[in-house]
């Protein structure tokens, strides 16, 4: 028998370490002052519906090219997944995250106006943990049924990565982070909104 995939979940890893080496030092001197740290997060992070970091300060220049660096990379993915994006007014926010040992994010998703999301990970210190893909269809929440670990049966895909990894994702797929044994996991969490 030859089983055939359906609805397939677009994903895409690409790696470009330069520009996290470049950005760096600029996004820990944000996530080192106390005054940009949301209360949201059980982890330092700039995260803030309310008050994102681009309202409070003005990027600086390497920052505000490695935006449009994420955006163009989420549109072409979004493209490539058949999405009519010149249909669609798309903006990206960014939010800069660092998870140190014992610290952890939840299955989550993004829902809304989140048309896709990316992690781009300026630091990922070896043992880090990895991003935690799961598996979008519904029943496997519900009923767990005795089953081998197939290519169809697997409910978690664990993510390889390394510092200047940039993984893009529909912000439908929910996806978490789990206890970290490292310091210094640092992340630009980059939304495409519509």
């Amino acid at each position: 028998m030859n089983l055939q995939t359906l609805f397939p979940t677009p994903f895409v890893q690409i790696e470009n370490p330069y520009l996290a080496a470049r950005v760096r030092p600029l996004i820990n001197t944000i996530l080192d002052d106390p005054q940009y740290h949301s209360s949201i997060m059980n982890y330092t992070s700039t995260f803030d519906p309310m008050n994102k970091i681009e309202d409070q300060i003005e990027l600086a220049q390497p920052l505000v090219s490695m935006k449009e660096y994420l955006f163009d990379l989420g549109v072409a993915f979004l493209n490539q997944a058949g999405y009519q994006t010149d249909l669609m007014q798309l903006g990206c926010e960014l939010h800069f995250n660092r998870i140190n040992q014992g610290q952890s994010h939840q299955k989550h998703l993004h829902s809304g106006n989140i048309v896709a999301s990316g992690t781009f990970y300026v630091d990922f210190p070896t043992g880090s943990s990895p991003l935690v893909l799961h598996d979008p269809r519904l029943h496997r929440e519900m009923v767990s049924y005795p089953m081998r670990v197939t290519e169809w049966s697997k409910r978690r895909h664990y993510t390889e990565l390394r510092t200047g990894s940039i993984c893009i994702m529909e912000g439908y797929l929910q996806h978490e982070v789990e206890t970290n044994s490292t310091n210094g996991r640092t992340v630009v969490l980059f939304n495409l909104v519509n």
